[in-house]
């Protein structure tokens, strides 16, 4: 398993979970917490790993806890304080509700974003971008501020603002994520 120097992996766990009810990350799926998963996935990737959040319970997983720099921002404000914490060049950011993904997958996507020269490397699926399963460039952390700022807050609309490369989706649930509780009762049964 490759483990790659000088890119960092954050996962975005800060959502209101308003479909879900609850924080979704925290909540047990065969046993385990959601976001457990997702960090297992990255571990055998990655040196620094860590977690954008404004609860205090993601600390139980032993990775630096990150506050959102801008609230009420939705993925789009996660993103942007990851990018801001960051002192490196690539960064994978992650949504804490995709269960699926393996290291194989990360390893996957980060190898794609280093043969590329493109600010975002992400999958594209039939319904759009993939944008909390990608890589960012540092660079984009200007541009993105600024559209923040004029009110951008939708993903699919700001990963069209930057030179980006689309891969195609990898097959089956891999990028499934778990928005609401009939999503969760399904995967429980799968």
């Amino acid at each position: 398993m490759k483990h790659f120097q000088n890119i960092n992996a954050y996962m975005l766990a800060g959502g209101k979970s308003s479909r879900m009810g609850q924080d979704k990350g925290l909540m047990p799926l065969r046993g385990k917490p959601l976001a457990g998963y997702v960090l297992d996935a990255l571990k055998p990737c990655f040196e620094h790993i860590a977690i954008v959040t404004d609860n205090p319970a993601y600390r139980v997983f032993g990775f630096e806890a990150i506050p959102d720099a801008l609230k009420n921002l939705g993925p789009a404000g996660g993103i942007y304080t990851a990018l801001r914490h960051s002192t490196v060049g690539l960064n994978l950011v992650v949504s804490c509700d995709m269960p699926f993904i393996t290291p194989k997958l990360v390893q996957w996507l980060v190898s794609e974003a280093l043969l590329s020269n493109a600010e975002i490397t992400l999958p594209k699926t039939e319904k759009g971008f993939e944008p909390l399963f990608a890589v960012y460039s540092q660079a984009v952390l200007p541009q993105l501020a600024q559209l923040l700022d004029g009110g951008m807050v939708k993903l699919q609309n700001i990963v069209s603002c930057f030179n980006y490369k689309a891969l195609p989706a990898p097959p089956g649930p891999a990028l499934s994520n778990l928005n609401t509780p009939h999503h969760f009762e399904t995967v429980q049964q799968y």
